[in-house]
């Protein structure tokens, strides 16, 4: 059966990626996020030579959509600076992954990708029938929307290298938990091959 692929490019916004943006300022080395940027652009840019799509997964934090529990861990751990709010700087996608006009935006409230927002309906309504995940944290959002597609019936392929954690022993935890439990975890230069074999 023909498979139809989807590129999806989680939270690669400045608030968590860059080095002034709020991760930063909470004191998180954010070196491991900042590395994945030219390689998720390169590997985008190989996918979009054969046709496969970007879906851009961003979050919004405002303080309207925040549960209880949420403000409860924010408060719990410190967290005193707003993060990823609607039309600012740091809600922004990182320059060097600017979305094109063909490229699609979802915009979330919580770690789930689906949660709440109009993923699937975009995925159904394309045909899409697996998911190819890049960006940010791995083992928080991308572990998150990976799981949540993989139970509606989605095939995963988490890209090694072209994901990231601040700590790297949660990533590599991750990873671990994908290829026993829900997907396949591959190098970006062995996902081509797998896409031109369907």
């Amino acid at each position: 059966m023909l498979m139809k692929f989807s590129l999806l490019i989680i939270d690669m916004q400045n608030d968590f990626v860059s080095p002034r943006g709020t991760f930063a300022q909470m004191g998180f080395e954010v070196k491991n996020l900042q590395k994945v940027i030219p390689a998720i652009r390169k590997f985008k840019e190989s996918l979009k030579n054969i046709g496969i799509p970007a879906i851009y997964v961003v979050s919004h934090y405002d303080k309207i959509y925040l549960t209880n529990s949420i403000k409860e861990r924010y408060k719990r751990n410190g967290y005193n600076i707003p993060f990823c709010i609607s039309g600012t700087w740091g809600a922004q996608i990182v320059d060097e992954l600017k979305p094109e006009k063909s490229d699609i935006t979802v915009i979330k409230h919580r770690y789930n990708g689906f949660l709440g927002t109009n993923l699937e309906l975009i995925l159904k309504g394309t045909n899409i029938d697996t998911l190819i995940f890049t960006g940010v944290e791995t083992h928080v959002c991308v572990q998150q929307t990976a799981i949540y597609g993989y139970m509606l019936g989605y095939n995963v392929i988490l890209v090694e290298d072209c994901t990231a954690s601040i700590n790297e022993t949660d990533k590599r935890y991750a990873l671990e938990y994908c290829r026993k439990y829900y997907g396949l975890v591959k190098p970006s230069i062995e996902v081509l091959p797998i896409m031109k074999e369907k």
